[in-house]
């Protein structure tokens, strides 16, 4: 997961003159909202979770980012790539509708 400096939570908060850039503790804390709701959105899709690690990492110009490694128990696991595509995908742009 990496921020987006156009989230639309970021911008609304920035006063007139002012880019992402000029607000970093703005763009973690929208940054750190979204990744909770994500991790227990995967929570939801994957059921019982056996470990969750995270790793957070900030590129060059200040953006976090986000690396997730999920553990899921045996039973909950997808076994084919046709299950794992019933709960995972991805899109360009993609917005949960989250805050």
């Amino acid at each position: 997961m990496t921020v987006n400096p156009n989230w639309q939570e970021i911008q609304s908060a920035l006063l007139p003159g002012q880019a992402a850039h000029d607000c970093p503790d703005l763009v973690v804390h929208v940054f750190h909202r979204k990744l909770s709701l994500l991790l227990r959105h995967l929570k939801s899709i994957f059921g019982h979770q056996v470990a969750c690690v995270h790793a957070i990492e900030y590129q060059k110009h200040g953006l976090p980012h986000a690396h997730i490694l999920l553990w899921i128990s045996a039973e909950h696991q997808p076994h084919s790539a046709e299950d794992m595509d019933k709960v995972c995908s991805f899109s360009v742009g993609f917005h949960f509708g989250l805050c």
